[in-house]
Formats: C-alpha cells, sequence, structure tokens
C-alpha cells in the first residue's frame, strides 16, 4: 500500500512553499556574512596600505642601519639586516653617511643601547630643542669587538618638513 501524499503531483508541487521561510533566513544570514567579511577585510587591508607620515625621513632612517656606508654591519660586503657595527657608530661616519648641511634636512639624533649607550647626532641638530618626532625603539644587533649582541636604536627627528 502505498501512501497517497508522497505520490501525489499536488504535494510535490508545493515544496517551493515549504521551504520559502528557510530560503529567507539563507539569504539574510548570507547578507550578514558577506557584509561582515567586507568590514573585516576592509580594516585588515586599509593597514597595508597606509602610507607613512615624513615619508622622506621614513626613508632617511633605513639608510641608517641598512647601508654599509652608514652602520650597517657587512662582513665580506654582505650586509646583515638589522645588524649594527658598533665600530661604525661615530659622528664623522653620520656626516659622511647624512650630508646634513642643508636647514632644511631633518636633524637626528641616535642613541643604541647594548653594553653601553652611545649617542650621535647630525650636524644640524640644536640642542636647545626638544625633538619633534621619537620612534619607538628598533631591536637590532650590536656587532663589537667580534661578538653580536642584542640592542636598541632609538632614532629622534628634528626640523620635520
Amino acid at each position: 500500500m502505498t501512501n497517497k501524499l508522497f505520490s501525489s503531483k499536488k504535494a510535490s508541487e508545493l515544496w517551493a512553499a515549504d521551504t520559502f521561510l528557510w530560503w529567507i533566513v539563507f539569504t539574510i544570514a548570507v547578507g550578514f556574512a558577506a557584509v561582515g567579511f567586507s568590514i573585516f577585510a576592509s580594516q585588515f587591508g586599509s593597514g597595508q596600505a597606509q602610507i607613512k607620515e615624513n615619508l622622506e625621513s621614513y626613508y632617511m632612517m633605513q639608510r641608517f642601519t641598512k647601508s654599509p656606508d652608514c652602520f650597517a654591519y657587512n662582513p665580506g660586503g654582505i650586509i646583515v639586516p638589522n645588524t649594527i657595527d658598533a665600530e661604525k657608530f661615530t659622528d664623522s661616519r653620520l656626516q659622511t653617511c647624512y650630508d646634513s648641511e642643508s636647514a632644511k634636512m631633518p636633524a637626528f639624533r641616535l642613541t643604541l643601547t647594548s653594553d653601553k649607550s652611545v649617542v650621535t647626532m647630525t650636524k644640524n641638530w640644536n640642542g636647545q630643542r626638544q625633538s619633534e618626532v621619537t620612534l619607538i625603539p628598533i631591536n637590532v644587533q650590536v656587532y663589537s669587538q667580534g661578538k653580536i649582541s642584542s640592542g636598541e636604536l632609538k632614532i629622534e627627528i628634528q626640523n620635520l618638513q
């Protein structure tokens, strides 16, 4: 004996009406998920494309730790990333690495802290004024007397344009 409800054409034609409420709830849930994903993606993605303030000063600061003409440790001509040669960390080396003759150029004061604290500054640094920007100290490695130790480089800036 077969059940007339399941074999009836009338019952099979009403399947859309039976599931209509489910499709409405499903569409609303997918809509909320899409909006949530869009908000998350915009929050996460916008930080990656953020342009730093004082971009020129930022690239000048990169020179201090990544250029062999400045303080970067480079045995055999290969630069070791984020490693500073303590013997190079002098005022005279900073003057050859960064030409600060123009008053328009930003002035820098760098403090390298490892076993001891060493301060160097550009010629146009004004000791009578406070720094306009003090960056968060950068964790670096310091090469000194054949050994590498952990250190910190603090960069202060004056005369920002």
